[in-house]
């Protein structure tokens, strides 16, 4: 009786021992894909604290822009941080999910001119250089899973030996690997949405990989730029 005694004592020891083991291993474990959450961490004053989504923070941030540029006395700066911080979480998750929008609502090299310290440097980047473009494409086989909000494919940009997770629309949302690309766009840590053209132009202005160049003619401009787009579109880096 007592081997009988002793499995019958152990059984149960065992049972919550591989409860406990399948607990552990469905822990939730953090990922580079859980970037759908709708609030970030952002520090401040030696301290982490939770910053919710906020879909009205970028006109709200507009408004209160406006206002410090036509003040003649100085406004409220704590409100400016408050409405630039949730403005960040706001552009960063726009990026990643409607990069349109994010290069929409972006604020430009100019606009930045003159505002605090401690503001500016919560806005986004803008960026014109010539990158490194990557489209990463994913595939499970073999028995193999792909995690939780995994995405199909990713893209990347290169950019002065610094390379971010890049988002865009259009035609270049079919773009393959291309070694050398004219990128623009806007930064936000380490994310990029990326404009689905390669050529900026201003009048006869035009300005590319990084550079500016003046045509003759609108004919001379077009052509260029349909000469650069086609370059793009041939398959092969």
């Amino acid at each position: 009786m007592k081997p009988v005694r002793l499995i019958c004592v152990g059984m149960p020891v065992l049972l919550v021992c591989l409860v406990c083991l399948v607990w552990l291993n469905r822990r939730p474990v953090e990922s580079q894909y859980e970037e759908a959450k709708a609030g970030q961490q952002i520090q401040k004053e030696g301290h982490f604290e939770k910053i919710d989504l906020v879909w009205e923070a970028p006109e709200e941030f507009q408004e209160w822009l406006k206002s410090y540029r036509k003040s003649d006395v100085r406004i409220d700066l704590d409100e400016g941080l408050i409405l630039a911080r949730e403005r960040r979480v706001t552009m960063k998750h726009l990026i990643r999910t409607n990069p349109r929008e994010a290069l929409e609502r972006a604020i430009s090299n100019e606009g930045r001119v003159g505002l605090p310290e401690e503001i500016s440097e919560l806005l986004e980047v803008s960026i014109s250089d010539a990158g490194e473009f990557e489209r990463v494409v994913s595939c499970y086989t073999g028995g193999f899973v792909r995690p939780v909000r995994a995405p199909d494919e990713e893209r990347f940009v290169t950019v002065n030996e610094k390379r971010y997770r890049a988002f865009t629309y259009g035609r270049r949302a079919e773009l393959l690997t291309k070694d050398r690309i004219s990128v623009h766009g806007i930064l936000l840590d380490d994310v990029m949405a990326v404009s689905p053209d390669p050529v900026l132009r201003k009048g006869l202005l035009a300005e590319s990989f990084g550079e500016q160049r003046q045509f003759a003619s609108e004919e001379e401009l077009d052509f260029y730029i349909a000469k650069t787009v086609a370059d793009e579109n041939v398959p092969g880096p």
